[in-house]
């Protein structure tokens, strides 16, 4: 890594690609780029001011930020916001200068976000929802097989003698007529849907259905070399200047959401508790507060959502121990409390064990990692994992409308029961 006056230089262990390429038969000229979409496989070199350095990753971070939101809407919507913000973000891919900055961003968040596995895991969930929906949507069905082909993707189309004799059970997944073959565990989420027939290990997917395997790939490549750059991360970070920007901006949005700013803390006291829970919480947050009154304990999972999430509305860490130990005496005793529980809470706070700044659960979290909730759990996502019936009487005392929310829901229900019905889709194991 070398400082100029004129800028700073990206690390030197990221190699070229998204540069401006220049037409050779006009040299003043910046060609169109040949490709709507990268797969990020090579780095940029060139030289960046740390200005635009700083920029092009917090751009980065505020649309994937958005995109997180978005994975919790409605298909329809889900579409429509996603376009939007392809377009407020610049990655239309008009120029090269967008190419370059689309690159640029990718790549200075992948340093950032390889240092842990829950950030490696917030990165490669958003960065591959971006992915999927550029291939899909922005790019037609010559251009998709051409990224296949520019960028070497090992699979093979099902040949003619083998889709002469798969012939009933093609159909009955799909009537397209060019199938690609690819190890199934490379379209687990087709394999799981049953679009997909599959035969010794291997999966035949139905070419309308080509951006799973893609996605897949794209997936696969960025989780390894993140595993790679976690190596030399530590050697970055000593950097004075951009080591500890890039130290910093993994935990600037990542895990955040609105109850979770630093300026709300120290604000929320223990006598505010019960108030809050009936008139502001979340539903998930209040059927915890509401079962930590009632039984007097929660099982790891509900402590470790709650306590986090009263971290992050701004109660101390003394008020939050007096809560769990009032709680908890009237069930297990004060002694136990503090002998096998009192940890746990001063863990969340960064007092002991590894001393993180742990941040609270945000939604697309408690929806999509927490478990099943099972007996004696009452953690994660009320709408996933309760009944209706569970869920009508918190919802009258909450500021949400119930009657929309029954609405919703039976919508929601009848539309999934027409698609069961509707549905021929089969998986044929052979």
């Amino acid at each position: 890594v070398s400082t100029q006056s004129t800028g700073k230089q990206i690390p030197s262990n990221m190699q070229r690609v998204g540069q401006r390429r220049t037409d050779r038969s006009n040299p003043g000229k910046t060609a169109a780029p040949a490709v709507r979409l990268s797969m990020y496989s090579v780095p940029p070199t060139d030289n960046v001011a740390l200005e635009e350095f700083e920029s092009a990753a917090i751009e980065r971070q505020q649309l994937l930020k958005e995109v997180e939101d978005c994975r919790t809407l409605a298909p329809d919507e889900q579409g429509r916001r996603m376009s939007k913000l392809l377009h407020r973000f610049r990655l239309n891919y008009r120029d090269q200068e967008e190419v370059r900055r689309d690159v640029l961003g990718h790549f200075i968040l992948r340093l950032a976000y390889c240092r842990t596995e829950d950030l490696r895991k917030w990165l490669l969930a958003n960065e591959s929802a971006v992915f999927k929906y550029r291939f899909e949507h922005e790019l037609h069905d010559n251009e998709r097989l051409a990224f296949v082909r520019a960028n070497n993707m090992s699979m093979d189309q099902l040949s003619v003698e083998e889709s002469e004799q798969f012939r009933d059970q093609l159909r009955a997944v799909s009537h397209d007529t060019v199938f690609w073959k690819v190890g199934f565990e490379e379209v687990l989420d087709l394999v799981g849907s049953r679009q997909v027939v599959l035969h010794k290990g291997e999966a035949f997917v139905p070419n309308s259905l080509l951006s799973s395997i893609v996605v897949g790939k794209f997936r696969s490549m960025l989780s390894k070399t993140m595993l790679q750059m976690q190596k030399v991360m530590p050697s970055l970070e000593s950097e004075e200047q951009y080591g500890t920007f890039l130290k910093g901006i993994g935990q600037t949005y990542f895990g955040q959401t609105d109850f979770n700013s630093t300026a709300t803390k120290g604000h929320v006291k223990l006598a505010d508790l019960d108030m809050l829970a009936q008139r502001s919480m979340p539903l998930c947050m209040s059927n915890l507060h509401e079962n930590v009154r009632r039984l007097h304990h929660l099982r790891h999972g509900g402590r470790l959502q709650y306590g986090l999430f009263l971290k992050g509305i701004g109660l101390s860490l003394e008020d939050s121990l007096m809560f769990f130990k009032g709680e908890w005496s009237k069930g297990v005793g004060a002694d136990k409390f503090d002998k096998e529980y009192a940890y746990g809470i001063r863990y969340n706070y960064g007092k002991e064990g590894a001393r993180k700044d742990m941040s609270p659960y945000g939604c697309m979290k408690i929806i999509t990692s927490a478990p099943a909730a099972g007996a004696g759990d009452h953690h994660g996502c009320p709408f996933r994992h309760l009944s209706l019936i569970h869920i009508s009487e918190p919802t009258r005392l909450l500021s949400i409308s119930y009657a929309v929310f029954c609405l919703k829901k039976k919508k929601k229900k009848q539309k999934i029961q027409n698609n069961t019905r509707n549905s021929e889709v089969n998986i044929h194991l052979q």
